[in-house]
């Protein structure tokens, strides 16, 4: 069963982008971070996306599952120089599942989220840096995921009740989108969990194992007793002398 609900008025379309701006920026605030700070070479590094409607209308993003959401992703190194990865794969054709029959003829329609007035959605990038693993060494990188589109107006939202997901719209209904900044995240590259290799400021101590360290500062101690041991029994002799 295919059921129609009307959607929010396309008063917009077509509109410029200062009227888009004016309207909309403030409305939806996106959120990026990373799940830890640094990570193995080669390993995914999934960005967690907080989506906060803060309008009173609900609002739509165009994707069929926010656990993976398909934002790509701009990669700077430390010194603020843009990563040239690998090439972008050309998107597969639309699943069959996106084709339905209406009038008479099959269209092709698209799903996407409600993020209800007041609300807030969480995604996810599953691995951000997939495009770059290749051409990048350890270090610390900057990730700037590309602007969120998000759909504030929208014409006859299409609920589809044969498919796990409900919600769909024509691609060729009228609608309003705005593109919103994303954060930008900090990370690092490298090998070995946080703290394996001690680093003396001075530079004496560097890529010396913790297990050494350890080891040395033992020995020292050990050393500081025998010491204090030899004292007291000289002191010993010399009051029994």
């Amino acid at each position: 069963m295919v059921l129609l609900l009307a959607g929010g008025p396309a008063r917009f379309v077509g509109a410029s982008d200062e009227e888009l701006r004016a309207r909309y920026e403030g409305s939806i605030k996106v959120t990026a971070r990373a799940t830890k700070r640094a990570y193995e070479p080669n390993e995914p590094v999934p960005l967690e996306i907080a989506i906060e409607n803060h309008a009173s209308q609900p609002v739509y993003i165009s994707w069929e599952d926010p656990r993976r959401l398909g934002l790509t992703v701009r990669v700077k190194d430390a010194n603020g120089t843009v990563v040239t990865g690998g090439p972008v794969p050309t998107p597969p054709p639309a699943p069959v599942h996106w084709y339905m029959e209406r009038d008479g003829r099959q269209i092709l329609v698209t799903p996407v989220t409600e993020i209800e007035g007041g609300a807030a959605l969480e995604a996810l990038i599953p691995d951000a840096m997939k495009h770059y693993h290749a051409y990048i060494s350890e270090g610390v990188y900057y990730l700037a995921p590309h602007d969120l589109p998000v759909i504030h107006e929208v014409g006859p939202l299409i609920v589809r009740e044969d498919q796990s997901h409900k919600l769909w719209i024509d691609p060729q209904s009228p609608k309003t989108t705005f593109h919103h900044k994303v954060n930008e995240v900090k990370i690092e590259i490298r090998k070995g969990p946080p703290g394996e290799v001690a680093i003396d400021k001075s530079g004496a101590g560097a890529g010396r194992p913790r297990w050494a360290m350890v080891f040395i500062c033992t020995l020292g101690g050990a050393g500081v007793v025998a010491v204090v041991v030899l004292l007291m029994k000289r002191a010993a002799s010399r009051a029994k002398g």
